[in-house]
């Protein structure tokens, strides 16, 4: 590892790592309590588990990458591609809607929750100032 530069790249260093930690110790969290929970919400639960795992990976490879001293916008958006319709189907189980209401509104949810993704990049990448 490089020797980080500034007090403002130890305080990312410092936060990334707090990142990883919580997310992976949610992860084992989730999944130990998963037979805790009401059968009707064990679902929404092993999705909490999985969108911490993924996160926790994700931000572990940019914590990595900002340690080595360089950054890969990458990560960000494959763990959002994940991790984004994961949330959004589980907010549909723990909204306890019923099953025919649930089939028909979680795809639309996921395709809405995909194409958010790539429609903010532009304006993430556009410079300031530019429309």
């Amino acid at each position: 590892m490089e020797k980080l530069v500034t007090s403002n790249d130890q305080l990312v260093y410092n936060a990334f790592s707090f990142a990883v930690a919580a997310m992976a110790i949610s992860f084992v969290y989730y999944l130990v309590s998963r037979s805790r929970v009401s059968p009707a919400y064990r679902s929404a639960v092993t999705m909490s588990a999985m969108i911490c795992g993924i996160a926790a990976y994700h931000y572990w490879r940019m914590f990595s990458n900002f340690s080595a001293g360089s950054w890969n916008e990458g990560y960000r958006y494959a763990d959002w591609l994940l991790t984004v319709p994961l949330l959004v189907a589980e907010l549909v189980v723990v909204a306890g809607v019923s099953k025919e209401v649930a089939k028909k509104i979680t795809p639309r949810l996921v395709i809405a929750a995909l194409l958010m993704i790539p429609t903010g990049y532009p304006g993430e990448v556009a410079e300031h100032g530019s429309t």
